[in-house]
């Protein structure tokens, strides 16, 4: 593993960023970036439930990519994770591999998702980590782009359903 300094690691962030962002534009100009010169990119679409219930992101520290992942905030949060974990068989099929599921029962906010050999900040309540659920790949942009999109066109309709029925 490359020993980089905090400004180098920080360096490495904002280039892949810019990079996801212009691959983006490109390829999925209907999504909003959302990237506050934060450690995470995330996307959402006009319409969709805003980034405070549910953001679907990628994140990078120290110069690698940590996770990809749904993140879901706030009252709620719980509520929706559990409702999805109910599903999780079903979930993982439509994302075509296994995901890890972090209730985080310690804090508000929950997280759905694929995590680097890098992360360090998964909760004890993580179901399904495992070799088979770790991402195979860094900082690849296009490989980034398409998991982004992928999870949040099948989290965002079922996080909408739920919220619309259940909340």
């Amino acid at each position: 593993m490359i020993d980089l300094d905090v400004n180098d690691s920080l360096q490495v962030r904002q280039q892949f960023f810019k990079e996801l962002e212009k691959y983006f534009n490109l390829n999925y100009p209907e999504f909003t970036i959302t990237n506050k010169k934060v450690e995470w990119f995330a996307i959402s679409r006009k319409h969709d439930l805003p980034i405070g219930k549910i953001m679907v992101n990628a994140r990078v520290e120290d110069g690698h990519l940590h996770d990809i992942s749904v993140f879901l905030s706030g009252k709620t949060a719980k509520i929706i994770f559990d409702e999805l974990f109910v599903q999780k068989e079903r979930l993982e099929s439509l994302v075509g591999h296994p995901l890890c599921f972090d209730r985080n029962n310690n804090k508000d906010a929950t997280r759905i998702g694929q995590f680097s050999k890098y992360s360090t900040k998964l909760d004890a309540s993580a179901v399904a980590i495992n070799k088979d659920s770790l991402l195979n790949f860094d900082l690849k942009v296009e490989q980034v782009a398409k998991e982004l999109v992928k999870l949040y066109d099948v989290f965002m309709p079922k996080v909408t359903r739920i919220v619309n029925t259940s909340l």
